[in-house]
This record gives C-alpha cells, sequence and structure tokens, in this order.
C-alpha cells in the first residue's frame, strides 16, 4: 500500500501514482511507527509479553534480518524457488510472475513491488518503452522478469540492444534470482550483478565495464535512505539522458524524504 512515484529528467511529462497524506498524519503515523518498533525491540530481549506482541516482535525480527542478510527468518525465499518451479510453466515469464503473485498472497509476504503496484510499473514501461533499463534491488528477480517481460512485448525480444542490469546486494537473493530468471527463459536478457551503486564505485564501473553508457529506465526498490545518494551517483556518472525515467517505490511509508524533495526541487528532474 505504498506509494511508487515516477520521474523523468529534463522536463518531460511525469506522474505520481498517488497523493501525499497531510504532513499531520505523516507525523503522527511517524511517531507511532517509531514507539511500536521500540516496543518490539524491548520485547525481543526480555519477551516480557506474550501471545500478540510476540508475533509483532517475530515480524520485527523478519525485517531485521531482512535488512541485514537479504533473507526471512523462515526461508521463504528458497520455498518461492521450489514454488515457482513446481508450479510455473517454464520459459513463460508471465507463468512465472503470476506464480510468485499467488505464493505471496497465500500468506508469505514478500519484498517485491507485488501485482497491484507493479500495474505502475507497466504502464511506464509501456509508455516509454526502455531499450536498457537499470533496477536497483533485485530481491528475487520478480520486478525484472515483470519488465522483461513487458520489454519484449514492446519490440525488445529480438533486439540485442535491449537488456536489463539489476543489482543485488546479497550474494544468496542474486543466485535465488538468476534461477528465477533462468526458469522464466530470460537469463539473456535480464543480467543479475551482485552490488551496490554505493560500493565506492566497484558496481558502477562492472556497469561500464559492460557497455552501459545511459539507461532509459531505473526502478529504485532497495533501501530507502540509499535512494537520494545513488541517484546522485547515477547522475554524476552520466547514465541519465533527456527523457531517462526512474521510478522508486515505497517513498512514503517506510519513506525516502530526502529523495522527494530533491527530485521535486531538482531543475533536472519533473516528477
Amino acid at each position: 500500500h505504498n506509494n511508487t512515484t515516477t520521474t523523468q529528467e529534463h522536463n518531460n511529462k511525469t506522474t505520481k501514482s498517488n497523493s501525499d497524506k497531510p504532513p499531520k498524519m505523516k507525523n503522527l503515523l511517524t511517531n507511532i511507527c517509531f514507539i511500536l518498533l521500540f516496543l518490539f525491540c524491548i520485547n525481543s530481549m526480555f519477551n516480557l509479553i506474550p501471545g500478540p506482541v510476540s508475533f509483532l516482535t517475530f515480524m520485527y525480527s523478519h525485517f531485521f534480518e531482512l535488512h541485514n542478510t537479504g533473507q526471512s527468518v523462515d526461508g521463504r525465499e528458497f520455498r518461492l524457488l521450489e514454488y515457482v518451479k513446481e508450479n510455473a510453466i517454464r520459459g513463460d515469464p508471465a507463468s512465472v510472475v503470476d506464480t510468485i503473485d499467488k505464493f505471496a498472497w497465500e500468506g508469505n509476504f514478500l519484498m517485491n513491488v507485488g501485482d497491484v503496484k507493479g500495474k505502475v510499473i507497466d504502464g511506464v514501461i509501456d509508455d516509454i518503452q526502455p531499450r536498457v533499463s537499470l533496477e536497483l534491488g533485485t530481491y528475487l528477480g520478480y520486478s525484472a522478469v515483470r519488465t522483461a517481460n513487458l520489454m519484449q512485448q514492446n519490440g525488445c525480444k529480438f533486439n540485442k540492444k535491449c537488456k536489463i542490469y539489476t543489482l543485488e546486494k546479497f550474494e544468496v537473493n542474486a543466485n535465488i534470482a538468476r534461477q528465477i530468471i533462468d526458469f522464466a527463459g530470460l537469463s539473456h536478457f535480464v543480467e543479475v550483478i551482485e552490488g551496490t551503486i554505493g560500493d565506492g564505485g566497484k558496481t558502477v564501473q562492472t556497469l561500464k565495464d559492460k557497455g552501459v553508457s545511459q539507461v532509459d529506465f531505473a526502478f529504485f526498490d532497495h533501501w530507502k535512505e540509499e535512494y537520494l545518494s545513488d541517484l546522485k551517483t547515477l547522475e554524476n556518472y552520466g547514465f541519465f539522458h533527456p527523457g531517462s525515467t526512474v521510478v522508486g517505490d515505497n517513498i512514503l511509508l517506510p519513506g525516502a524524504p530526502d529523495f522527494r524533495e530533491y527530485v521535486n526541487n531538482s531543475p533536472n528532474w519533473d516528477t
């Protein structure tokens, strides 16, 4: 239920999917979240209250583990891989996307954009018809497969210049994503790179070495505190051209206020 925002460079028409909440309401929600997080931390250390709070403590541990290892505490990422192999149609990207959505809707929360907000990305891809795309935050490959499927439908299927480069910080996630992407028949089209834009230039150099000079579309779906610094790094290295489009997920909750302020006020971006 978090908003996805779309920005384009150099005064092209852009869209934002939903309007912002009033400032007082956002501040209240932020304060409540911090209080709850503090209580969950205390309870996780001392197990003071059983029952519902224990469940919430589990959820806190779940997100803590995701942030530090990229994996859930219950192994659902590996279960998803097996679920896709058992239930999706090999070589059919749409079937793989639908199967992952089904897995998630059956009570297995996944840290990906999902089918509801995924339609925002679908609309952008149909509108701008990118040839080279960059994704920050592969996780298990869901959005890469979804985007690749649409790009191929829009004329990229037999165009060797079309490519998606997706960056993943955690090796275990990158390996699962590669298997899912391969199962979808997209290994030739989607390349998973282990690394981050903020790793001191290593991953940026990897992109350059692979011949990536500029991208038409970039999807930010990694840690929100890195959105702004990574956007500026990509700008400084010249990865964007007039008309390049950036979509950022979860920019309201948990939020990336510095990223939003920057793109809203920068003369280089319309949002």
